[in-house]
């Protein structure tokens, strides 16, 4: 009995020492395959120097503008995480993997255990000051965070080009740049027309009575297409301003967000709009969008350009936007679109 008990205690005894060896390997591998990865430096946008994978598999995207440049240079099969703002019920339309996918991002901030559980090898968000909170936290906690700062159509492209980078899609991301410039020579081709001879542009944004400062991209957006702000002289984004100034500013079109409270016909019908040039003629329109606003700092925004140099230019500018969108969709988002969202989007 007690030789029997000495056996049990001596396999036991080796099936510990096994497991341990076997857990020792599987911890000394893991370690040296952590070690050995090769990786490279970037800059972000945010000035931040950020060592990365030199192949990066694994994204977590906390900004939707990100994940619109991910989408972009064909990187989604990358993605592993997103945010749940924005877009995301026609992402998912777009790209069904999506919806299963964790948000870590959400409106009760960020979630630093949930990013951490999937293992990202990059996390990216946005620079400014909305944004230090939440890149903070990831820093402090090693997350690998990267950047981007698409304020200006300018900066929209750079940070095309800065993700195209991160994900090895380069050539992709270059696809895109070629398109956006290509669109915008044919709009200042076609619209070498003198300053005072230029559509002033009042942009109605949250409401009709709040509007696009020169800093905003609403503003940079009208600039693009040709126009000229009337609210050029104003800084620091969305500004409340009064009806006697938009009557003194004397708008030629009116656009209208999206996202705006009041409706193109809450304008046309309002008695104190009336003596307004865009009112009397009748050129008040709703900006469109589709997984994003066409004003917003995302590659849509190029749409929304071509777009609005139509409206503003109608015999120098033809752009046939219907098939403008097939192409666009189609070409980087991999995606139809069907005639009758075209019409939905446009009407």
């Amino acid at each position: 009995m007690k030789n029997k008990k000495l056996k049990i205690l001596a396999l036991v005894a080796i099936v510990v020492v096994v497991a341990g060896i076997g857990a020792y390997v599987y911890t000394s591998q893991q370690d040296t395959e952590s070690t050995t990865k090769e990786t490279r430096t970037i800059t972000d946008m945010a000035g931040r120097t950020v060592e990365i994978p030199a192949t990066v598999e694994r994204i977590v995207s906390v900004n939707p503008m990100a994940t619109q440049a991910v989408f972009v240079a064909h990187g989604q099969d990358k993605l592993v995480g997103i945010t749940l703002k924005m877009g995301r019920k026609k992402m998912e339309e777009i790209y069904p993997k999506i919806k299963n996918m964790p948000a870590p991002m959400g409106p009760e901030g960020i979630n630093i255990e949930e990013i951490l559980s999937l293992k990202p090898d990059v996390v990216l968000s946005k620079a400014g000051t909305r944004w230090t909170g939440s890149n903070k936290k990831m820093e402090e906690a090693g997350i690998p965070l990267v950047c981007i700062y698409p304020e200006s159509p300018e900066l929209l492209i750079e940070s095309v080009q800065l993700i195209g980078d991160v994900l090895g899609k380069e050539k992709e991301a270059e696809d895109f740049v070629s398109f956006y410039d290509k669109k915008m020579e044919y709009i200042r081709s076609n619209t070498q027309i003198p300053e005072d001879e230029k559509m002033k542009v009042y942009v109605a944004g949250p409401d009709k009575l709040t509007t696009a400062g020169r800093d905003w991209y609403q503003s940079y957006l009208i600039e693009d297409a040709g126009g000229i702000n009337v609210a050029g002289s104003i800084m620091g984004g969305w500004k409340t301003v009064s009806i006697e100034q938009i009557l003194r500013w004397n708008p030629d079109v009116i656009v209208v967000v999206s996202y705006c409270s009041d409706s193109v016909d809450d304008i046309l019908s309002n008695p104190r709009w009336q003596q307004i040039n865009a009112v009397k003629n009748r050129r008040v329109h709703r900006i469109p969008r589709y997984i994003e606003a066409w004003d917003m700092p995302v590659p849509e925004s190029i749409l929304g350009t071509m777009w609005l140099s139509n409206k503003l230019y109608p015999e120098e500018v033809h752009f046939n936007m219907a098939e403008e969108m097939k192409t666009f969709y189609s070409k980087f988002y991999n995606y139809t679109i069907t005639e009758e969202e075209i019409a939905q989007i446009l009407r």
